[in-house]
């Protein structure tokens, strides 16, 4: 198809010159034409008006003309329908090159989706991976095991960081150990190792057993964020305790990188939280006022 569009140019060129002076050759006999056949005022202006009209339209022709020689090439002797069905081949061709241009950049767009598609399954991969496990660990303990069982379980694998936890944060140090029969989880006195169930301990000291073991519980996290939610934790602990609290916070935040979220009602305890973390810088520590409307 290069080829031949090669060869219309070069018969395009060829014949350029001829016809742009015929074209004039024909306009100039055209006028002398005209000046010979008026024969009255009105009869030559309205054959002049006639001539302006088809000397308009030779102009225009040739005007075409040009711009068809500066892409197309073709004798001058071949016939109109011949050239026109040479045209209409080139039209149908540059048709076909367009459409099939379209198709590639289609193509090249589908590829890019379908890449940008699997790196982003590739990436997924991993977090499916840890779904699924989670979702299996969910089954199994769904099928196989009671709420008793579980946080016996939890208790009896984890109890040396419940009591570092809760020594840490509850004085005095009267328990040594938590352990759990049955429903039933109770504090052993250190004094006389006598079992004191939850439901007979103090309401300062049921709270500092319920944050120890939420405690224990956010540090067996591996995968999940390095953050801690608290809401108002230390409501029933007395002031000694609350000291303690915050100091154990502190270390977390200091020792484990811990990122905290402390909501709190209580402005003296809003002020005693912030005393305790003022070693950090203000892009570290954030005070938001909340308001209820």
């Amino acid at each position: 198809m290069r080829e031949q569009l090669n060869a219309d140019l070069k018969m395009i060129e060829e014949t350029k010159a001829s016809n742009v002076k015929a074209a004039k050759s024909n306009t100039e006999s055209l006028e002398t034409i005209a000046i010979d056949i008026l024969g009255n005022k009105a009869g030559r202006l309205e054959t002049e008006k006639q001539l302006f009209e088809r000397r308009n339209l030779c102009e225009q022709a040739l005007s075409y003309y040009k711009v068809l020689l500066a892409y197309f090439k073709f004798d001058e002797s071949e016939q109109i329908s011949a050239l026109s069905l040479r045209l209409e081949n080139i039209q149908s061709s540059l048709l076909t090159a367009k459409d099939s241009r379209l198709q590639v950049e289609q193509r090249q767009l589908a590829e890019k989706i379908k890449s940008s598609a699997e790196t982003e399954a590739k990436n997924l991969k991993p977090r499916i991976e840890r779904l699924e496990r989670a979702l299996n660990i969910l089954n199994e303990i769904i099928r196989n095991d009671t709420e008793e069982r579980i946080l016996k379980e939890f208790i009896d694998l984890n109890s040396d960081s419940i009591d570092e936890i809760f020594s840490s944060i509850h004085s005095p140090h009267e328990f040594r150990k938590v352990k759990i029969e049955g429903s039933e989880i109770s504090l052993i006195r250190k004094s006389d190792d006598l079992d004191n169930p939850v439901s007979m301990i103090s309401s300062g000291q049921r709270s500092a057993l319920a944050l120890s073991i939420f405690l224990t519980l956010n540090r067996q996290l591996k995968n999940g964020p390095n953050i801690i939610l608290f809401d108002d934790p230390v409501v029933f602990t007395d002031d000694l305790n609350v000291l303690s609290f915050l100091d154990y916070l502190r270390d977390i935040v200091i020792n484990e990188g811990k990122q905290i979220f402390f909501a709190t009602a209580n402005k003296r305890l809003a002020g005693l939280f912030e005393k305790k973390f003022s070693f950090l810088s203000e892009s570290d520590f954030k005070n938001i006022p909340l308001t209820r409307n």
